[in-house]
């Protein structure tokens, strides 16, 4: 599995966590929210990093 792939999957596994949570908690106040999303924005910086230099 390359590094795109890789990343790619962390993402979609943050994107279930953060829905499960958001589904237990939909006011949002859950402080695993808002790690789980800064946790995700950083994988998504990642994946649209290696996009920019391999294409």
């Amino acid at each position: 599995m390359d590094s795109l792939d890789q990343i790619s999957s962390e993402i979609e596994q943050l994107r279930a966590a953060m829905n499960e949570l958001i589904s237990k908690d939909p006011t949002l106040t859950d402080p695993k929210i808002l790690t789980l999303s800064q946790e995700l924005d950083i994988k998504i910086n990642e994946h649209n990093e290696l996009l920019r230099k391999e294409g």
